[in-house]
């Protein structure tokens, strides 16, 4: 064995092989490297999207916990098709909904993926909050029409 070991020194063999797997072993750094920064790009994006923009600030004095009851124009109504409960909280989430629950969205296609929706909820025909809700889980109704 240690013939070999001297007849790959003395010819080269050995070094050039050691070259070989340190360049692999750092293309593999790179490679992982690589990986992680984007993936570290992916959830910053995803952060600054869910972040609270300037327009909601504005329109709610700066408070960033604030499901204030804004004068917005309705888009139109919805129902509620699923509750989420306790799982879904924030500090612009609309809490406390129940399913079939009535509500007015105010803005669509927000905040990460933009699967979030503006909506105000009501209680005793008053609005009480508004927040985001996911999209997916707000049913439109549509409008009826009445002729006389």
């Amino acid at each position: 064995m240690w013939a070999a070991v001297r007849k790959g020194w003395s010819n080269g063999t050995l070094l050039i092989a050691g070259g070989v797997l340190a360049a692999l072993g750092s293309g593999a750094c790179v490679y992982k490297m690589e990986a992680e920064d984007s993936l570290k790009r992916q959830f910053n994006q995803a952060l600054n999207e869910s972040r609270v923009d300037e327009k909601f600030l504005a329109k709610n004095g700066g408070a960033l916990h604030s499901n204030a009851v804004t004068q917005d124009p309705i888009l139109f109504e919805a129902t509620v098709t699923h509750a989420l409960g306790l799982m879904f909280d924030g500090p612009i989430a609309l809490r406390n909904l129940k399913k079939g629950e009535a509500v007015s969205v105010l803005e669509e296609s927000l905040g990460p993926d933009k699967r979030y929706s503006r909506a105000r909820s009501y209680k005793e025909g008053k609005p009480i909050s508004e927040g985001w809700y996911p999209g997916e889980f707000l049913a439109k109704v549509e409008p009826t029409i009445t002729t006389l």
